[in-house]
């Protein structure tokens, strides 16, 4: 008789983490629409401080907040 439990790497449930998707959604939406007035201010801003346009539009900006900001909402 062999000893099974020696090597259980695949025996047992699997118990995967449940997804969240649609609740990440909801929040990163929230996150982007919260961050996105920030971000045109900012973007404005530079435009008359500096007389030109920054590298990235405020659009993408809030996009990159959002995308920063919301795994860490999650993490905790």
């Amino acid at each position: 008789m062999s000893d099974v439990t020696s090597n259980a790497t695949g025996l047992g449930p699997v118990r995967h983490k449940p997804h969240h998707r649609r609740e990440y959604s909801v929040y990163f939406a929230l996150v982007f629409l919260t961050a996105l007035p920030f971000a045109a201010a900012g973007w404005g801003a530079h435009v008359i401080r500096h007389r030109r346009r920054p590298g990235r539009s405020p659009l993408r900006a809030a996009l990159s907040d959002a995308a920063i900001i919301t795994p860490r909402i999650f993490s905790a």
